[in-house]
């Protein structure tokens, strides 16, 4: 292959992958493989082939330039392992790309499981190498770099971002190449970096991009603006970042975390039902199941509603639910027409707890207003540690995202629940999540 066709990203992806980019994909390989910035940032719609286009992009990369360590950083190592697997399927499908591998090292079948595992290396002494910035960035520790791919950067932590991935760059970080990828989920560096037009190179995919390169359809758009709330049709498919208030007491890229990695191992410790009694009008009484881990992670198993019902009937329903799961708290706020079905709980020795939310806090009443900040500001800090996962429930979710908090005259938390409505389900989160309190509280 010629030098000026080897310079055109289209004939080599399609000579190596026997795919043609998009307009925009040749766009974006080309500033990656040939282009002079150091530092590339892309927004792009969600199922818009991104892993595939940086996975074939990178392979080219490793085998135009000797010596080249290439990272790949995402939030997890399951989301890590996309990438491998979309890099391993162009190993094993192009002869090109297998030629251009190490195979005198490890032998062709050696060569086989190592792509399905965390680095591979080439002829010309480049590798590419898959990493996770789980927890506080460990595994990132003693790895430097030529080339990092953050992928899903909004979904990376600030810390591990300045203290971990920065210093992969090595002694010369301005020679070395950092591309951030991902939906735009707001606050933290992702959007800080987005919003720097002089050092960053700048690439929006939106659904319009997609729709005229045929990588979407018009009706699945529209299926989809009726199906997500504005902000997340903004992230997902306009891939702009939402206005996010700074009272905000969720951030957005917090809850899209808890919703999207679940713990897989787990020693369960104790089981907690939280319950919101309705009070009038339209609410729910709401009920949330939550077990908490060994390791103080917390685990929303499951969430149900009911219309407003009498005492009796609520109590009768709230037993019901917990048949099977026989939680070790059943956590009531015991106000108002609370107090009547916690009353009645612990009347047929059920394992009842009240919280009383609008009464003083129990911890650091010098800081929280009163219970319900106090419970909620703990609730908001298991959602920024990442200790909590939560199902994909769009109304919890938008409760959350409404949840705003501001410092009262003496300098207390106090949170502000949404306008419109009653946060029931957030309610109910919350009390399930209440850390135990002195006092009233029954342990």
């Amino acid at each position: 292959m010629d030098i000026e066709v080897a310079m055109n990203p289209s004939v080599l992806a399609e000579a190596y992958f026997e795919i043609e980019p998009t307009n925009t994909q040749h766009k974006l390989m080309n500033e990656i493989l040939f282009g002079d910035s150091k530092r590339i940032i892309i927004t792009a719609m969600t199922r818009y082939g991104k892993s595939m286009i940086i996975s074939m992009t990178i392979l080219l990369y490793a085998i135009l330039n000797e010596k080249k360590r290439i990272v790949l950083v995402s939030p997890t190592y399951k989301q890590a392992r996309i990438l491998m697997e979309w890099i391993a399927g162009f190993v094993v499908t192009s002869p090109q790309i297998a030629n251009e591998l190490d195979t005198t090292a490890h032998g062709i079948e050696r060569l086989k499981k190592e792509v399905t595992k965390e680095r591979i290396t080439f002829r010309n002494g480049s590798e590419i190498r898959i990493l996770s910035a789980e927890g506080s960035g460990e595994r990132l520790m003693g790895f430097g770099a030529d080339m990092i791919v953050e992928d899903e950067s909004a979904l990376i932590s600030d810390e591990v971002y300045r203290s971990r991935i920065l210093r992969m760059l090595g002694d010369r970080p301005e020679t070395s190449v950092l591309i951030q990828i991902g939906n735009p989920f707001p606050g933290n560096h992702f959007e800080e970096n987005w919003k720097n037009q002089s050092d960053w190179k700048h690439y929006h995919i939106d659904w319009k991009t997609a729709l005229e390169e045929g990588r979407t359809t018009e009706a699945f758009i529209e299926e989809q603006r009726t199906q997500l709330t504005p902000d997340e049709f903004t992230v997902l498919y306009e891939a702009n970042f939402p206005e996010e208030s700074e009272d905000a007491l969720f951030k957005w890229l917090w809850i899209k975390f808890a919703t999207d990695n679940p713990f897989t191992e787990y020693v369960p410790d104790k089981k907690y039902l939280g319950v919101d009694v309705a009070e009038a009008g339209l609410d729910w009484t709401v009920a949330t199941k939550v077990i908490e881990t060994a390791e103080k992670n917390y685990i929303v198993t499951d969430i149900k509603h009911w219309h407003k019902a009498d005492t009796m009937a609520t109590v009768g329903q709230i037993i019901e639910y917990n048949r099977d799961f026989n939680a070790d708290k059943i956590k009531v706020d015991a106000i108002g027409v609370g107090k009547g079905v916690y009353d009645r709980l612990v009347e047929l020795k059920q394992p009842a707890q009240p919280i009383k939310v609008g009464m003083s806090a129990t911890r650091e009443p010098e800081r929280f207003l009163n219970q319900k900040s106090q419970f909620y500001w703990n609730l908001r800090t298991l959602f920024e540690e990442g200790r909590i996962t939560i199902p994909n429930h769009s109304q919890l979710i938008k409760e959350l995202r409404s949840m705003r908090y501001e410092l009262t005259s003496a300098g207390k938390i106090k949170i502000i629940d949404p306008e419109d409505k009653s946060p029931d389900y957030a309610d109910s989160l919350m009390l399930s999540c209440a850390e135990g309190v002195r006092g009233a509280i029954i342990y």
